[in-house]
């Protein structure tokens, strides 16, 4: 179980409530978290320097788990969250990120983080990758992806993680093989799910 998503937000969306008011939420909710011992997962758009802060703010008391969503942060914060003590940090990177050749601070992240931290999704049903690159990846399945189906408006969907998993494997150099076994198990200790068989 987990707390989350919380955080901060700057997007059209986020812009509804002020930020005064989203950070007295999250520094509440991360009390809950930490108090609850849960893993938090944690959602942050143009905010990361007053993320950081409030993280180092109650960095005497963090959740034991945290999991950066769609991490878009650059390579610098990344290192300044990864270097936080108290709490595990993971970041997840999502398969629009890591397949659009124009997000080079995914990209950069995603090569330099420590792969025992590192976490893939898709952010469904936001952030669609390209529909061309969605037919080259699933290209030899034999069940195409929700956004491939005749007269579909090209939605994300949880199947392109695959996507996500060769972007990243990819970038960093190595086999999709050996790099979905190290986020399957990542995957395992960031939420507690020490008894799911692969």
């Amino acid at each position: 179980m987990q707390v989350g998503e919380i955080g901060l937000c700057k997007s059209t969306r986020g812009q509804t409530v002020p930020l005064d008011v989203q950070e007295a939420a999250f520094r509440a909710q991360l009390k809950l978290a930490a108090e609850l011992e849960r893993t938090c997962m944690l959602h942050c758009v143009g905010c990361y320097g007053n993320l950081l802060e409030i993280l180092l703010g109650v960095a005497h008391n963090l959740p034991p788990v945290l999991v950066l969503h769609s991490y878009s942060g650059s390579p610098d914060m990344m290192r300044s969250l990864l270097a936080l003590r108290g709490s595990r940090v993971f970041i997840s990177l999502n398969a629009k990120q890591l397949t659009d050749p124009r997000m080079k601070k995914a990209a950069a992240c995603c090569k330099e983080l420590p792969i025992e931290a590192l976490l893939l999704e898709t952010d469904a049903p936001d952030q669609a990758p390209s529909v061309e690159l969605v037919e080259k990846a699933f290209d030899q399945v034999d069940e195409a992806p929700l956004m491939l189906q005749e007269g579909s408006t090209g939605v994300n969907e949880p199947a392109l993680v695959k996507l996500a998993l060769l972007g990243a494997a990819k970038i960093r150099g190595v086999p999709p093989d050996k790099l979905a076994a190290a986020v399957y198990q990542n995957c395992k200790d960031a939420f507690g799910l020490d008894n799911v068989a692969q």
